[in-house]
């Protein structure tokens, strides 16, 4: 925003969305915590009992969340019969900030063939017979878009 005042006193700037209240104060401001939609974003200057503002309207989407599976760090596991697997994941969402981050409840672990399943960032599964299994990973954000990743687990006749 471009100020000027005739009395050398600088103005206060404050930038305000319609949507999310006060959203920062100087002549720029860079948010990156803005709620997705629509917003009327409005700029105010004030100094010595005077102001004016001025809008502008900016959309936020909303991006999908990106999981990883980080361990195991290959995609292919074997193990034997009845020996506890742990995975990980890791999810990063521009939707959600850093005060806010993704929520562990908001991941789903399933196994296919045999069904079963978790939540959160990890995840043991054991399996009592040979045969290989696929473990999913997916997360999904508070508008519902989702995220996956697999790895296939062998089991082997130990």
């Amino acid at each position: 925003v471009l100020t000027y005042d005739t009395d050398g006193v600088e103005p206060t700037v404050t930038w305000t969305s319609d949507r999310d209240g006060v959203v920062g104060t100087g002549r720029s401001v860079s948010v990156a915590t803005l709620s997705v939609g629509t917003h009327v974003l409005t700029a105010t200057a004030a100094s010595e009992g005077q102001s004016a503002s001025a809008t502008v309207t900016v959309h936020v989407d909303n991006s999908a969340p990106v999981l990883t599976i980080t361990d195991p760090a290959t995609s292919n596991v074997s193990t034997c019969p009845n020996t506890p697997v742990t995975l990980r994941a890791s999810v990063a969402d521009v939707n959600n900030p850093v005060t806010a981050p993704f929520p562990a409840a908001n991941v789903a672990w399933s196994v296919s063939p045999g069904g079963a399943t978790a939540s959160g960032f990890s995840a043991t599964f054991s399996f009592p017979t040979a045969g290989a299994r696929t473990v999913t990973a997916t997360a999904t954000d508070e508008r519902g878009l989702t995220s996956s990743a697999m790895v296939t687990i062998d089991v082997a006749t130990c």
